[in-house]
C-alpha cells in the first residue's frame, strides 16, 4: 500500500476511510460493537488503535472513557502522516485532543514497550499490514491477559461489491475514455490561441458523453463529469494555464482514490483469509481466538475478529 495517497486523503480532513459518507464518524451495529469494548477496559487502562487514519475509533474510545469515567490514556499509530488538525466537528476536534497520536508507525513496527497496553484495536486497518508480522507486534506490546480486536473488511461485504464498481469507473474514466486528458486538450487550445478550436471541442463532448452513456445514471460518473464542467466554466474568469493545472491536480485525486479502493480490495478477507488468521494467532501464542461477522440491516459490513493474550 503506498503511503503517499493515504496521507494526501488524510490531510483532506476525513475522520473515517468513508470520507464525506461518514462525516461524524462510524454509527449503527458498529458503534455497538466497540462502545461495548472499550467500556470493559479497567480504570485508567492503556488502549491503543492501530492504523488509525484520523483517530475514528480512538475518538469513540475517548468518548467512552469520558462518559464512563474510565479515564483511558489513549494511544493511536499510523503508518501514514496523522494531521494534527482535521476539518470534522468541534466535538471530533475535542476528542483527538485527549489522544496521543503516532505517525509514520505500521502495524508491522510498533515502537512501545512490551507488555504495554490492556487493549489493541484497528478498525479497517490492520488487514491492510503483514499479518504475521502485525500479530507478532500486537502480541508482544500487549499486557498479560489484555486483549486485542479487529473489524476488517470482508469480500462478501457490500462496501467490497460498491468498490469494484467505482473502481470499473474510475478505470474507465481515467484510462479508457480519458476524459481529463481530453479537457486537457481543449484547455490546450485556450491557453494557446485564446479559444478552443470546434475539433477539439466536438472531441472533448464525443468522449464526455460515450462516457457518461455507458455509466448513465451512475452517482461517480456524473460527479466526475460535473467536475471536469466546473473547471472548465472557469476559463471564463481565470487563466487558462491555471485551470489546466487544476485539472491536473483533479486528476491526480481521482486516480488516488482509485488506489485506495483497489488497497481495500485486496485487503478484504475472505473465508479461509479469516481461517488463516485465526489459526496464525493461536499458532504464536494468542488464545481465545475468534471471529464473527457483523450485519446491519441485513448487509455484511465486516468481521470482528478478538483475540487475548
Amino acid at each position: 500500500m503506498a503511503q503517499d495517497y493515504w496521507d494526501t486523503f488524510w490531510k483532506q480532513g476525513f475522520i473515517t476511510t468513508f470520507g464525506n459518507t461518514m462525516p461524524n464518524n462510524y454509527q449503527g451495529p458498529l458503534r455497538e460493537l466497540w462502545e461495548t469494548i472499550f467500556s470493559r477496559v479497567s480504570n485508567g487502562g492503556r488502549v491503543l488503535d492501530i492504523a488509525t487514519g484520523s483517530g475514528a475509533l480512538a475518538c469513540i474510545a475517548a468518548e467512552i472513557s469520558d462518559r464512563s469515567g474510565l479515564d483511558l490514556d489513549i494511544l493511536a499509530a499510523d503508518f501514514a502522516k496523522i494531521p494534527e488538525e482535521i476539518n470534522a466537528p468541534e466535538e471530533i476536534s475535542r476528542l483527538r485532543k485527549k489522544i496521543n497520536f503516532f505517525s509514520n508507525m505500521p502495524c508491522e513496527k510498533l515502537d512501545f514497550p512490551g507488555n504495554h497496553f490492556d487493549l489493541i484495536t484497528s478498525q479497517f486497518g490492520i488487514e491492510y499490514s503483514d499479518w504475521s508480522q502485525s500479530l507478532l507486534e500486537v502480541l508482544r506490546t500487549l499486557k498479560s491477559s489484555g486483549s486485542a480486536d479487529f473489524f476488517c473488511h470482508r469480500e462478501q461485504a457490500k462496501t467490497y461489491q460498491q468498490s469494484e464498481s467505482e473502481i470499473k469507473i474510475y478505470k474507465s474514466a481515467l484510462e479508457n475514455y480519458k476524459i481529463f486528458n481530453a479537457a486537457a486538450i481543449f484547455t490546450k487550445t485556450f491557453v494557446e490561441h485564446g479559444q478552443a478550436s470546434r475539433t477539439d471541442s466536438l472531441a472533448l463532448n464525443k468522449t464526455i458523453n460515450d462516457f457518461r452513456s455507458e455509466f448513465q445514471g451512475r452517482e461517480l460518473a456524473n460527479m466526475l463529469v460535473a467536475d471536469i464542467a466546473s473547471q472548465l466554466k472557469k476559463l471564463r474568469t481565470k487563466e487558462a494555464d491555471q485551470v489546466a493545472g487544476i485539472l491536473i491536480e483533479r486528476e491526480a485525486e481521482y486516480s488516488a482514490a482509485q488506489a485506495r479502493l483497489e488497497d481495500m480490495l485486496s485487503a478484504a478477507l475472505s473465508d479461509s483469509d479469516l481461517q488463516s488468521i485465526i489459526d496464525l494467532a493461536k499458532r504464536i501464542g494468542f488464545k481465545d481466538v475468534s471471529s464473527r461477522d457483523l450485519y446491519q440491516q441485513g448487509e455484511l459490513i465486516g468481521a470482528h475478529i478478538h483475540m487475548t493474550k
